[in-house]
């Protein structure tokens, strides 16, 4: 896998209202399909953007998509490479990104934009290094499990200036399946402060233990050398906000 940091610079599509956002992001590129004459490539890459025009309720009202300077920045696309010299290669790609602050102050609806590219590359050092693929036979990773605790705030309404605290606990049991994946299963429990307060002077409020939810999901986690990139996918067992 090849690791790199990313700039990117674009307009949103409405200067006046939305204005141009600027993103610094380490990313991966890890090879699907790969040769010594062209290779295919999943990039993922996540960090910080920075925009200039966000929601004010006077000046700015109709930009809805972002209220803050400061945002998340996700960026995924698929990349493919042709070495047609041996230090130089063509490359294009398609995907898409992300910009939101994840809900800690609204509104908060992000943006959403599909992405493409062409361009060259030139190896400075050399030519490019060739490819020796290497077969592990019968190796599996390690069995792993983890507990993660993760805490946030979030606003639920513009004229409710609140931060509501969130957390959650998360319990993994991965099963290494070969040299690369691991598959496994997980509990997840959820505390949300916020839960039922779309209105925020509701009465009566949302009891204690009505904040509580908790799910089940499946856990695949992939690795590439010491990185490794983790995806659940569950649904809820328990979820109930009375009294609404």
């Amino acid at each position: 896998p090849e690791f790199g940091l990313g700039v990117y610079h674009t307009s949103l599509g409405n200067d006046k209202i939305l204005g141009k956002a600027t993103a610094i992001y380490p990313y991966i590129n890890f090879p699907l399909i790969k040769n010594n004459r062209w290779d295919f490539n999943l990039q993922l890459g996540f960090g910080l953007a920075y925009t200039k025009k966000h929601f004010d309720p006077v000046d700015n009202y109709t930009n809805l998509a972002i209220v803050s300077k400061f945002n998340a920045f996700f960026k995924l696309m698929a990349n493919t490479s042709y070495n047609f010299h041996p230090r130089w290669s063509m490359n294009g790609g398609i995907g898409f990104f992300h910009i939101s602050n994840g809900a800690i102050s609204i509104p908060n609806k992000g943006l959403n934009a599909v992405t493409s590219n062409f361009g060259l590359s030139y190896f400075l050092n050399g030519t490019k290094p060739k490819y020796k693929p290497v077969q592990l036979k019968n190796y599996k990773l390690d069995d792993e499990f983890s507990i993660i605790w993760n805490n946030g705030v979030k606003q639920t309404e513009v004229k409710d200036e609140h931060k509501y605290y969130k957390t959650g606990l998360s319990f993994t049991y991965l099963k290494g399946i070969n040299a690369k994946q691991k598959i496994g299963l997980g509990i997840d429990l959820f505390y949300d402060e916020s839960a039922n307060r779309g209105k925020w002077n509701f009465d009566p409020k949302t009891s204690f233990k009505d904040r509580f939810s908790q799910a089940i999901f499946i856990s695949h986690e992939l690795f590439l050398q010491k990185f490794s990139i983790v995806a659940n996918v569950g649904a809820y067992t328990i979820y109930e906000t009375k009294p609404e």
